[in-house]
């Protein structure tokens, strides 16, 4: 299974007690996040790190992944399919590019990930199978909302749970949502600045400067808080 596919390559790189990643040494760090395969670090300066799996493009490394080739940070080519994807990974931290200045906030999902920058911009990137970059149909657009009224943080992690499909990655992630090169989200309104992120499995809260908390992906079980089901 899925399972035994992804852990079975990691068992003998377990590591039981927390180690100095030494990729940051003398570097100042903001922020960290970690999601299901991958991880993201912002830098007192803004810059944007990335690492882990990539196989729905969530490391921002601007690959595009409907190529019939895949290019490794190390510089290897992999025949992009199922296990080619599961495979595509960046084992050491990158810097990441994301337009329009430094990254102030960073936050990893299942396999998507959002950065905020210092202006209050948002750039999503990685799997929008169930809307959660927040792109709209398969281009930038506003996302769902609700109101919030003084609202002071969010917090939230991500695990992927069951799948279904043919294909072990387009199962989990989709097929043909996946965006390997951070994209501006549209919010709704002329003024709307975000100023925190929280990601889940396969949805995305954002906090703007004025309070208000909007919601984008999978709603099931009530988790975007839209009421009902959503």
């Amino acid at each position: 299974g899925f399972e035994s596919i992804v852990y079975n390559d990691t068992q003998n790189s377990v590591i039981s007690n927390p180690q100095r990643l030494a990729a940051f040494d003398g570097i100042g760090l903001h922020q960290l996040s970690c999601g299901l395969f991958h991880a993201a670090a912002i830098t007192t300066s803004g810059t944007l790190f990335t690492w882990g799996e990539d196989f729905s493009g969530q490391l921002g490394r601007g690959t595009n992944i409907k190529s019939a080739e895949y290019q490794n940070d190390t510089g290897d080519i992999q025949a992009v399919g199922a296990l080619a994807l599961l495979k595509a990974c960046s084992k050491r931290p990158q810097q990441r590019a994301v337009p329009r200045g430094a990254v102030e906030a960073v936050s990893c999902g299942g396999a998507h990930t959002v950065a905020i920058t210092a202006g209050g911009l948002v750039y999503a990137f990685g799997n929008d199978a169930m809307g959660q970059l927040g792109l709209g149909l398969r281009r930038p657009g506003a996302l769902t909302s609700f109101s919030g009224n003084g609202s002071s943080g969010l917090a939230g992690t991500g695990s992927i749970g069951s799948s279904r499909g043919e294909d072990i990655a387009s199962a989990l992630f989709g097929s043909d949502h996946r965006w390997a090169t951070p994209w501006p989200v549209r919010m709704p309104g002329d003024c709307v600045f975000i100023r925190q992120v929280s990601c889940g499995e396969r949805h995305t809260l954002l906090l703007s400067r004025e309070g208000c908390v909007y919601a984008c992906g999978d709603g099931g079980g009530g988790r975007l808080g839209l009421g009902d089901t959503r």
